[in-house]
């Protein structure tokens, strides 16, 4: 628990320090797009029986919110499970946002522990505006409580991300 605290105070201190905004991140007219940016994920999703990813143990289909400096972005996620061997899954997490461009990690190794856990994962590739954009960070997850407006719509399980980034080039060019 200690270490969780710390972690959300130190998240905290980098919001407060790293006011970046994406969209004033453009190398044309600013030089600080290589700066670190806050970045914070929230992830609900449930279980896709019927569409699984070829190789991967589990697909799991869902909605997203992306905070990256001061830009919050909605859009559609997919979490593909490898394998899950003494409590340790990989995961691979593609998340799209709708006009803006795609997020997918690289990887995400997550020690599970009854029906919640923690992990740590990377950004891998980004399209459109995240083309050049890279990040590392913690991960929580577990079980979407009843009182979470996802459990409404269906959702059953969450993933919370919490790191650092840069953009080394601003993307589309």
């Amino acid at each position: 628990m200690k270490i969780i605290k710390k972690f959300t105070f130190a998240t905290l201190a980098a919001t407060l320090l790293f006011q970046t905004s994406i969209t004033q991140a453009d190398g044309n007219e600013r030089r600080d797009r290589d700066l670190p940016v806050p970045v914070a994920i929230y992830d609900t999703f449930k279980r896709d029986t019927n569409n699984p990813t070829p190789g991967f143990r589990s697909t799991w289909r869902g909605v997203v919110t992306v905070i990256i400096g001061s830009d919050v972005l909605t859009g559609t996620s997919r979490m593909d499970v490898k394998a899950v061997t003494n409590g340790i899954a990989y995961c691979k997490f593609t998340w799209v946002i709708p006009g803006v461009g795609t997020l997918v990690t690289s990887s995400s190794v997550c020690k599970l522990a009854g029906g919640n856990g923690i992990g740590a994962w990377s950004i891998e590739e980004g399209t459109g505006i995240f083309k050049h954009f890279k990040a590392v960070g913690t991960e929580t997850f577990g079980s979407v409580p009843p009182t979470d407006p996802a459990f409404a719509l269906g959702f059953t399980d969450f993933e919370r991300f919490a790191g650092i980034g840069t953009f080394d080039e601003h993307g589309d060019d």
